[in-house]
């Protein structure tokens, strides 16, 4: 629960401290919260909480890949948000510039220009950030909301109340939406990276093409994750059904949004992990091959941008270079459970 300076605080502590007992459930009260709002709105708060967390290592990955593909950088100027007159989009721009440095022209591949899935990251982002805070002024109305049904008011009672929980129901479906639209393009660039015709380097970010496969399984676990995610991502809180003979013939499905957001967000890390990966493998083969890349100015070996300096250097704790074949899940499982657990350094 929240103590009193929002901090998040044990609730059998926060009780403790105010000497009260918790809460123990009498007839009807279970299947009240199980049925009502409260339900909903303790979900949508998890959900929310952990999408947030996503947002920051979505534009984490996002800016590991942009820097690991040398991209040019002018698609990430600030201005390209005063133009759509979209504040938000102004600073997901200027939270990427400052992750990945000051202008670039020119990028390591041969192309003129990154693939769009590179261009289009930050309105991506932008709208994930926008999606948020639409489910989070939702979870605030209903944090103060009377969530009783009955009610009672002015000693009448009122019936369904605060009964009806759609509206977090959608906001988590919009919240699955804009994850999978985000993950999807993390999908992309993963693949790009493994393109020596997009990032200049051996394709699948192999040091030795052919004898040595490099990174295809790791795009592989991608693609699987984005599948699963995209069938996901449909609505939960559309459909109704009849039950207890037409008596009880509308449900909002929060659970079930929720069931299917929290699922979205395991795969989505999955994703992010992968691309992770791919920018901490291709960081590597710059500074071995000692090519295109270099823009801190540090050691041969160490290619990412400054502000990513802290992000790359835990990628190297946690993740050996790949210069032999070897199983690459162990790998992923790492990242994920330091993405699940907020332990990697974001810019």
């Amino acid at each position: 629960m929240l103590a009193p300076d929002g901090q998040v605080q044990d609730a059998a502590t926060a009780l403790a401290e105010r000497g009260a007992l918790p809460h123990r459930l009498q007839a009807k009260e279970g299947i009240a919260l199980l049925a009502g709002s409260p339900l909903a709105t303790a979900l949508a708060l998890a959900r929310l909480r952990a999408g947030e967390q996503l947002a920051g290592q979505l534009l984490a990955s996002a800016a590991a890949a942009i820097d690991a593909l040398a991209a040019p950088l002018d698609p990430y100027d600030e201005a390209v948000g005063r133009l759509a007159g979209d504040p938000l989009l102004e600073e997901v721009l200027a939270d990427l510039r400052r992750a990945v440095g000051g202008p670039r022209v020119g990028s390591a591949g041969p192309g003129p220009q990154a693939p769009v899935s590179f261009r289009v990251a930050p309105q991506a982002l932008a709208q994930l950030r926008r999606t948020l805070g639409r489910l989070d002024e939702d979870v605030r109305r209903a944090l103060a909301a009377v969530t009783d049904s009955p009610a009672v008011v002015g000693g009448r009672v009122v019936a369904t109340g605060g009964f009806h929980a759609v509206g977090l129901a959608a906001g988590m479906d919009a919240l699955a939406v804009a994850l999978v639209q985000a993950a999807e393009l993390a999908g992309q660039r993963l693949h790009r990276l493994l393109d020596g015709r997009f990032s200049g380097l051996p394709d699948q970010l192999s040091p030795d093409p052919g004898p040595v496969t490099g990174l295809v399984a790791v795009h592989k676990r991608a693609a699987g994750a984005l599948h699963e995610a995209r069938r996901l991502a449909a609505p939960a809180s559309v459909g109704q059904a009849d039950t207890a003979l037409g008596q009880e013939d509308a449900a909002s499905f929060a659970p079930e949004a929720a069931e299917q957001l929290r699922r979205v967000e395991q795969l989505t890390r999955e994703v992010v992990a992968c691309e992770l990966l791919a920018a901490r493998q291709a960081w590597w083969l710059r500074g071995r091959r000692g090519g295109p890349g270099d823009r801190r100015g540090g050691p041969p070996e160490d290619r990412a941008a400054a502000g990513l300096g802290a992000l790359a250097d835990r990628l190297e704790e946690l993740v050996a270079p790949v210069e032999r074949d070897r199983p690459l899940g162990p790998d992923l499982d790492r990242l994920v459970e330091a993405l699940d657990g907020d332990e990697l350094p974001l810019p």
